[in-house]
């Protein structure tokens, strides 16, 4: 694990090894402060990272127009309740917020992806690569982009003791499929009687991209490529 902080912008880099936070109160804050430059960024690149039933702020308070805030997944395994872009401040034109999965395993708790501010900040969510998991059923209302740079995505409505979960909802249309074209509609695989009957194996590799573009939604454990 590396930390480098070089006022204002901070970096945290996660190759083996876990780093736990999963104490109740604690939070991670990327872009803590509005000073000219601010900028945090942590990089899980193996290992596992765990905040527990804690939350992930990218871009906290990173209100000028040169601030940022960016979380990077390209292996191990990141657990957070939540992750929110801002802290609903009022952001400048030119603040980013950004959240790259390129590979490794997220697991999501109940807080799902959110987006909490005024003004204007730009947030950008890209899945490339890997799984997106639950500890919890979530949902997300923000635009996410996918492509299959780095590999197959696979929604997984299931815990690290793959515990079926049941939901996964992106309720936004995503944005700009891996065939290059608009998404249609969101995510969402259901908690029913159906799903409940199907086998684990089927339950983790719910919306699995196949290289085909989803008709809009994924329910009772199937895919329904267009």
């Amino acid at each position: 694990m590396t930390w480098t902080r070089r006022h204002p912008a901070g970096t945290l880099v996660l190759e083996q090894g876990t780093v736990n936070l999963s104490a109740s109160g604690n939070q991670l804050r990327l872009a803590n402060d509005n000073s000219s430059g601010s900028k945090g960024v942590l990089s899980v690149l193996g290992g596992t990272f765990d905040l527990g039933g804690n939350a992930i702020y990218i871009n906290y308070a990173g209100t000028g127009a040169n601030n940022a805030g960016t979380l990077n997944l390209s292996g191990g395994a990141l657990t957070t309740a939540a992750i929110q872009f801002g802290n609903g401040g009022t952001y400048s034109s030119g603040s980013t917020a950004s959240l790259n999965v390129s590979g490794g395993t997220l697991y999501l708790g109940p807080g799902g992806i959110s987006q909490s501010n005024l003004g204007t900040l730009m947030v950008s969510t890209v899945l490339s690569g890997g799984i997106i998991a639950a500890t919890a059923d979530w949902s997300s209302p923000t635009a996410m982009m996918l492509t299959t740079t780095n590999g197959n995505i696979t929604f997984q409505a299931a815990d690290a003791g793959a515990r079926c979960l049941g939901h996964i909802a992106v309720g936004r249309s995503v944005r700009r499929g891996w065939d290059g074209q608009d998404g249609f509609g969101h995510i969402d695989s259901q908690r029913n009687e159906y799903l409940q009957r199907k086998r684990l194996e089927q339950c983790r590799h719910i919306g699995s991209n196949n290289g085909q573009q989803w008709r809009g939604d994924i329910q009772r454990g199937r895919a329904e490529p267009h």
